[in-house]
């Protein structure tokens, strides 16, 4: 099409046909191409009225062919494909006959959002008309891997101004919500530049006794404005923070009084000073400690042994606590100043855990059954002599007869059903998970296994000894330089005898360990 129309319309189809309806248009083939029609195969040719196509005076297919070659970070050109229902999670465009595109309802430009008046940080989305003609940048491309008539499919966003590569802090982004967790509380996001983001119970208010209501608000699909707040590294995550709480926190950060506020926002790692008191949520409890976050991705731990009243609060409950100790590993000891206030445990929470807890319980018990019971009864019979006959003999007798020596075979049996019933707990208790597994869909079942994978990663993060290869694959991949990680990889082999796998282990940490 004339460039004219492309950049005097925003409908430059509609327009086109409006001004040449029933005239004549000179314009230049392309290509020809085959499409079945019915039960035959139709002929159509490719035309082209593009200014500088029109210009081209080679007769060469490459000359005036479609564009193929997308980079990230390119502009181009698309049009919105009509008929789009709203609820889907993009919007469907078609860059050329050969490319179509995908933008995700967070990629779009600003003059399509709409502030939500409800909650804070809420945006609702003016999704565009079909056939209209917007300029989008390429932020990822996929190339089919059958080609047929297209070729691939472009990952676009309507708003130009976005870093497809950097996670700026301070920078207002858009992000849909995928997961929101509820133990302990957090929100994951999916940002316009494709990558992940989470939204910590210490980043969505001030006031930290409403987190817990306001976490509600986040629906699956919404989209909300937020700050990027922090990217760690090794293993990258980002972080966001709530606009709200974010606005807060550059008006206040530079006032006397901001350093003495408990429920400030710790953006940074380095904000957390020895001897510096804050308020903190209960993010995990473990054995021998609880992890408690003081800040968005920030967690430190209380030792229950210190601390024998923190065992029995539930998980986000607010707690006020002090920084005992930071090691060079940037691990935060933390101890108890006073708890803020406590969280009734979720009902929901509590069911399978009694479940699964009764099993063992009711085996105890009928393990001690069988262990009292009460011991055979001892009949002394007069000396028969030699008379092999039953003659004189009542049957009382010789059943008492046939019981003798019935308490040197009870230990091992004894034994035995001890040893069977330790089988049994685990496998009972099993049973009972996978029975609530199978009660679950397939969603929760998904956001389960989430959950625990994040919560053995916290308990990774606080130094807690890892019990399995995955939880050693997790500390490597964060710090695989570390030689005290790989030599307790291997000794978690030698301690299970199996040397082929240690050996393997430590010829994989010296071409993996970095010399410097």
């Amino acid at each position: 099409m004339s460039s004219k129309f492309l950049v005097d319309s925003l409908f430059p189809l509609e327009e086109f046909i409006k001004r040449n309806h029933k005239k004549n248009v000179v314009v230049k083939i392309m290509n020809f191409v085959s499409i079945k029609k019915g039960g035959s195969t139709v002929r159509v040719a490719e035309l082209t009225m593009a200014d500088a196509k029109m210009a081209e005076s080679r007769k060469k297919a490459s000359a005036v062919a479609f564009t193929t070659e997308f980079k990230t970070g390119d502009s181009v050109r698309c049009f919105v494909i009509p008929n789009q229902e709203m609820t889907a999670k993009n919007i469907r465009v078609e860059v050329n006959p050969l490319w179509c595109g995908q933008i995700a309802h967070e990629a779009i430009s600003d003059d399509m959002k709409v502030q939500g008046p409800e909650h804070d940080g809420e945006v609702f989305e003016s999704l565009p008309k079909g056939g209209e003609m917007r300029l989008a940048k390429v932020i990822g491309v996929v190339k089919m891997k059958k080609k047929n008539h297209g070729v691939g499919v472009l990952n676009l966003s309507f708003d130009l101004q976005a870093n497809t590569r950097m996670f700026q802090p301070g920078k207002r982004v858009t992000g849909r919500v995928t997961e929101v967790s509820r133990h302990p509380l957090w929100v994951k996001f999916h940002l316009p530049s494709g990558q992940q983001a989470t939204l910590c119970a210490t980043a969505i208010a001030s006031n930290y006794d409403k987190v817990e209501q306001l976490i509600t608000h986040f629906k699956q699909d919404c989209i909300f404005h937020l700050y990027a707040l922090r990217q760690d590294q090794n293993p990258q995550r980002n972080y966001v923070c709530a606009e709200g709480r974010y606005e807060a926190y550059l008006k206040q950060k530079d006032q006397p009084t901001a350093a003495e506020n408990p429920r400030r926002l710790l953006a940074d790692r380095n904000d957390v000073l020895v001897d510096m008191t804050c308020d903190g949520f209960v993010a995990k409890h473990t054995p021998g400690a609880i992890l408690v976050e003081i800040g968005p991705g920030i967690i430190g731990r209380i030792r229950k042994l210190h601390h024998p009243e923190i065992t029995t609060v539930p998980l986000n409950s607010i707690v006020s606590v002090k920084v005992r100790q930071i090691d060079s590993e940037n691990r935060i000891s933390l101890s108890l100043v006073r708890i803020v206030s406590q969280v009734a445990p979720s009902q929901e929470r509590k069911r399978p855990a009694a479940a699964v807890e009764s099993t063992p319980v009711a085996v105890k018990k009928e393990k001690k059954q069988e262990v009292t019971s009460e011991p055979a009864e001892k009949v002394e019979l007069s000396d028969p002599g030699f008379d092999w006959s039953n003659a004189g003999f009542r049957p009382e007798d010789l059943a008492a007869v046939g019981k003798l020596g019935d308490d040197d075979v009870a230990s091992p049996v004894g034994k035995a059903t001890t040893a069977d019933m330790k089988s049994e707990k685990p496998t009972e208790s099993k049973k009972e998970r996978m029975k609530d597994l199978k009660t679950m869909t397939k969603e929760e079942q998904i956001m389960e296994k989430e959950r625990r994978l994040v919560n053995r990663e916290v308990e990774l993060s606080g130094d807690f000894e890892p019990e399995t290869q995955e939880d050693f694959a997790r500390l490597l991949k964060k710090d695989p330089n570390s030689a005290e990680i790989w030599i307790r990889y291997i000794t978690f082999f030698l301690e299970k005898n199996d040397l082929t796998k240690a050996r393997a282990t430590a010829e994989r940490a010296l071409t993996v360990i970095n010399y410097r």
